[in-house]
């Protein structure tokens, strides 16, 4: 049986499961507050992050992870993997996925890069699917092409509001993401 490691980012929902899934590794998104620099979910949680997020001078940014990252952590999976399937937050909206497709190319283990095109809730539906199906011993392009139907189910909207703790003068936007899976 071909041994496969599961990839995602960290702007993915992992619940206990996933989170103690074996074979899933998470790789995390930059995060830059007023000029720090934290790994998403590693030096920074998300409640920290809220916090932070009502003292900022500057908007947030984010950036994707590296090609050197992605490189890195394919390299150490190739230890003891035979393949490496990465569900990823949509190319539209980071170039997270570019990174994973750029470094698939520098390592020797094969890397199938999936473009969730969505992020948070429904990638936790389409990693507990892949992850189902290949276990049950369907074929990775039957698992991939199940999960490009699926990915087809989703949406997601954005809304922003001001925080309430703000100081007078200065507002600060908050990105609220809300994500669904349709049935």
């Amino acid at each position: 049986m071909v041994k496969t490691a599961w990839v995602t980012d960290s702007t993915a929902y992992l619940d206990e499961e996933l989170k103690n899934h074996p074979d899933l590794y998470t790789i995390p998104l930059t995060i830059l507050l007023d000029g720090e620099e934290f790994s998403d979910g590693i030096d920074l949680t998300p409640a920290q992050l809220f916090e932070r997020l009502k003292q900022l001078k500057n908007p947030p940014k984010t950036s994707q992870p590296s090609i050197g990252a992605f490189q890195t952590l394919y390299e150490q999976l190739s230890k003891d993997y035979d393949q490496v399937v990465a569900v990823l937050l949509s190319g539209k909206l980071s170039g997270t996925v570019s990174s994973s497709e750029q470094a698939a190319m520098l390592v020797e283990i094969p890397v199938t890069t999936f473009d969730s095109n969505i992020l948070t809730y429904p990638m936790t539906a389409l990693l507990k699917e892949g992850i189902r199906l290949l276990e049950a011993g369907a074929s990775l392009e039957s698992v991939i092409s199940q999960l490009e139907r699926i990915k087809k189910t989703n949406e997601t909207y954005v809304s922003c509001w001001q925080f309430r703790t703000a100081p007078p003068k200065r507002q600060n936007v908050r990105l609220e993401i809300l994500s669904r899976q349709h049935a």
